[in-house]
């Protein structure tokens, strides 16, 4: 007996946790420099693993915001990415969904081609410029 069950479950997602594998930090600015051994190491979230290189902000979806991120220092990111998952978080962590296939388009925001890449800028104040409405975010993950 085959028994189906319609079940309507509500989120309140509240962050959006970005694991990425960079391929070249070249083309990041950080607070007007463009980036080089001594600029890069400035930036949040940045960890050097054998020959990979990894960048895991975590987002506020409501406001661009990344969490912790240190006053006073800008960033434009531009990074190729190799490889790159997004987690959508409730306030309580619990993961309510998963993005595999393609960059956020909130995440390329400044991006001129179609390439898989990072591109948009980062106050001092930790927010992400120009950053979509919640309802514009939400309606790509439906």
């Amino acid at each position: 007996m085959k028994i189906t069950k319609n079940v309507k479950k509500t989120f309140d997602i509240r962050y959006v946790d970005c694991q990425f594998s960079i391929g070249n930090l070249q083309q990041c600015n950080i607070n007007g420099v463009s980036s080089t051994a001594q600029t890069v190491k400035h930036l949040p979230f940045l960890k050097f693993n054998h020959s990979d290189i990894n960048w895991s902000p975590r987002i506020i979806l409501d406001s661009g915001r990344i969490v912790c991120w240190p006053k006073g220092i800008k960033a434009t990111i531009n990074f190729e990415v190799r490889a790159h998952t997004c987690y959508y978080l409730t306030s309580n962590n619990e993961c309510a969904f998963v993005e595999e296939h393609q960059i956020p388009f909130y995440l390329q925001l400044d991006l001129i081609d179609n390439s898989e890449a990072l591109s948009f800028t980062v106050n001092e104040e930790g927010y992400i410029e120009n950053w979509p409405d919640v309802e514009q975010i939400v309606k790509q993950l439906l």
